[in-house]
């Protein structure tokens, strides 16, 4: 247990975190006010899928770690469920940016769509991430988890900072963009090898296989 909750420190610290540190301190307060109305408007689906579907389905994999077919199964289904359900919910916040944030926050706050439409992406990114996160601990494979969240971070300081520097909030966001983006390649990759699923057989004939 320790490495996994070293890893959730380091993604909820380093990863989680950065970027608000790096908007409010090398761009201005203000811009940060902005961003964080953006980011948990986008985190509905990471607290929708990821505390709900990922603990049911971390619970299913402990118990079915033996069997591979049963495994597999349970795998594609925690991915045909987030696809399913993140993709429109993602797609949602994404092109109605600037409505949902007309009508929650008033016109102030209209920079906001502007970052939600990105981080939008990028947390619907983390739902996937955190099936292969959560089937790692499932079969004790810890330190892909630490692995994985030290890259992250790593990825995260390096290319954010000196975007921030260079192109304040866009580059604080085109880092994190990165980041995640190299996060879901190799859980994907980890995710996709250890149950023996296809990318054709995960992506195209999911929902139908469920």
């Amino acid at each position: 247990g320790i490495s996994t909750g070293i890893s959730l420190a380091l993604l909820g610290i380093i990863v989680g975190q950065f970027d608000n540190f790096l908007i409010g301190k090398l761009v201005s307060e203000r811009e940060l006010g902005y961003y964080d109305r953006a980011y948990r408007l986008a985190n509905w689906t990471n607290v929708l899928f990821t505390a709900v579907l990922g603990r049911i389905g971390f619970l299913t994999m402990a118990k079915v770690k033996e069997d591979a077919a049963r495994l597999q199964h349970t795998v594609r289904l925690s991915i045909w469920g987030v696809l399913m359900m993140g993709i429109p919910m993602a797609l949602v916040l994404c092109f109605a940016a600037s409505e949902i944030v007309a009508v929650l926050y008033g016109p102030n706050y209209a920079v906001s769509a502007h970052f939600l439409r990105v981080l939008a992406i990028t947390n619907f990114m983390w739902t996937l991430i955190s099936v292969g996160f959560w089937l790692s601990v499932s079969l004790g494979h810890q330190s892909i988890n630490f692995r994985f969240s030290v890259i992250q971070a790593i990825i995260l300081v390096i290319v954010a900072t000196p975007l921030t520097i260079l192109y304040g909030s866009t580059g604080t966001l085109t880092g994190v963009v990165i980041a995640m983006s190299v996060a879901l390649i190799l859980y994907s990759r980890y995710t996709l090898r250890t149950v023996s699923l296809s990318l054709n057989e995960t992506f195209l004939r999911t929902g139908f296989s469920a």
